[in-house]
C-alpha cells in the first residue's frame, strides 16, 4: 500500500483486478473512495467527492 499526497489529500491507490478498475481511498477514511478506469480518473473523482 502507497499513501500519496496531492493538494492537501492524503489518498492510496488499489487495483481491482477483477474488475480492472483502479479505486482510490481517502487515507484518513477508508469510507471515501472513487473509482476509475486510470489512477487520474479515479483521483479526480475522489477530489470531486472530497469538494462535496
Amino acid at each position: 500500500m502507497m499513501v500519496f499526497t496531492q493538494q492537501a489529500i492524503q489518498y492510496r491507490v488499489t487495483l481491482n483486478t477483477d474488475e480492472n478498475i483502479f479505486i482510490v481511498f481517502d487515507a484518513t477514511n477508508d469510507e471515501i473512495f472513487a473509482t476509475g478506469a486510470t489512477i487520474e480518473e479515479a483521483k479526480d473523482n475522489l477530489n470531486q467527492l472530497v469538494k462535496e
